[in-house]
């Protein structure tokens, strides 16, 4: 018969005994120096000591540790550093071991604003489609105040058609309706000649939209900005039959297919 026996010893994870600093409060531009104060272990173990990351939270990039000497620098030296609050561990660690380990975290807090919250606003731009019966569709790229367009249009909405040649020339008629939605108004035009409008053969037509204190579809003016105050939106080949001229082309078209279809079968 064999004993085994198991010699169950006490460990413990090393520990600081001298005072640690643990809040910094420093300006852009300070520079402080800190050491990892003197520690010891019970058992006498091999100790490690380092800096690492908070679970959760970046390293600050302004920090910098010397292993010979168990110094680091705090050193933040640009603005950009305003107003945050940095993070990192002082650790001690015994060696050959994953478990055996003390640490402290340090807090840097530095003085002034947080620019860095402050993001790009997003770009509010108004969008064209128009559509082969000649309506069509004034859109917003985000939210934006569509009521008061539509309340406001007729004496703040410019429009115009910008043809091939880049001549300009004025609509028969324009209607802008009812929103759909925040971002989505829809429109009923009229053009003078349709059936000269985005022809095969041709350059593109456009639509032309000017919005006059634009700045008023803008519903959260420290999240967002106007992009522009015009937009355009290329017209595809018409087919709007409220036009007389168009209107006797399709009659024509169509008398002549049963004219040519009459021809075939004799």
């Amino acid at each position: 018969m064999v004993n085994l026996y198991i010699d169950v010893m006490d460990n413990s994870a090393p520990s600081f005994v001298g005072g640690l600093q643990t809040t910094y409060r420093m300006d852009p531009g300070d520079k402080r120096t800190g050491k990892i104060p003197y520690y010891e272990d019970d058992e006498e173990h091999g100790v490690i000591a380092y800096l690492n990351a908070v679970p959760g939270f970046d390293f600050p990039d302004f920090v910098k540790f010397d292993n010979d000497t168990e110094t680091y620098v705090i050193y933040p030296d640009s603005e950009n550093y305003s107003g945050k609050t940095y993070r990192f561990n002082v650790v001690l660690q015994e060696e050959n071991s994953d478990v055996m380990i003390t640490s402290e975290t340090i807090r840097i807090i530095m003085s002034g604003t947080d620019t860095t919250t402050i993001t790009e606003r997003a770009k509010v731009e108004m969008i064209i489609d128009v559509n082969r019966d000649s309506s069509g569709f004034l859109n917003f790229s985000t939210s934006a105040n569509t009521t008061w367009v539509y309340q406001n249009w007729r004496t703040h909405l410019k429009y115009w058609i910008k043809d091939t040649t880049r001549k300009t020339s004025n609509l028969t008629e324009f209607e802008l309706l009812e929103p759909i939605s925040d971002t989505c108004i829809p429109f009923m035009a009229k053009f003078h000649e349709p059936y000269l409008l985005g022809l095969l053969n041709k350059k593109r037509d456009y639509l032309m939209m000017e919005l006059v204190d634009a700045e008023m579809i803008v519903l959260d003016n420290n999240a967002e900005e106007l992009k522009s105050s015009s937009a355009s939106g290329s017209i595809p080949m018409q087919f709007d039959m409220r036009n007389k001229r168009m209107m006797d082309l399709r009659q024509m078209a169509s008398t002549l297919y049963w004219v040519g279809m009459a021809l075939v079968l004799i």
